[in-house]
């Protein structure tokens, strides 16, 4: 029995947009959903036969910045908590520990004459250190002692 989950989500991560009103109607943004559905979808892929776990939770999530637009880290937080609802957790209420880690790029690196301001097409990096933009999850049950 599987007590935790690990996930890697390639790609920048993005924050759940607020739902679009129409005739009264709040509708979730496509956006939203199709980041949702990629979650979801890769997580179901990596643990099939998984079933969610039914006690408290805890989660961290790394989220690694493709630049340094502002991106409010409960937002992130929240699209990943509600594609994983029902799946990894039966519930998100259930989630007692949460530690959210935001990674954003070094505005600064090495250059010819030393250091210089990033530019459009550098690499990026994060205290010097390469990196890809990606979400980092992590899953399990809290057991008390």
């Amino acid at each position: 029995m599987i007590d935790g989950f690990m996930l890697i989500v390639p790609g920048d991560p993005q924050p759940k947009q607020r739902p679009k009103v129409y005739r009264g109607v709040g509708v979730t943004p496509k956006r939203t959903k199709d980041a949702q559905q990629a979650i979801l979808r890769m997580f179901t892929t990596k643990y099939p036969d998984s079933p969610p776990i039914s006690g408290e939770v805890a989660i961290r999530l790394e989220f690694w910045m493709a630049s340094r637009h502002i991106k409010d880290w409960d937002n992130l937080e929240k699209l990943v908590t509600d594609a994983l609802n029902k799946t990894a957790f039966l519930d998100d209420s259930q989630i007692t520990r949460s530690v959210v880690d935001k990674y954003l790029p070094d505005q600064r690196m090495p250059g010819k004459h030393g250091m210089r301001k990033r530019k459009t097409g550098d690499p990026l990096t994060h205290n010097g250190d390469p990196y890809q933009p990606h979400t980092l999850i992590y899953i399990e049950e809290r057991h008390h002692s």
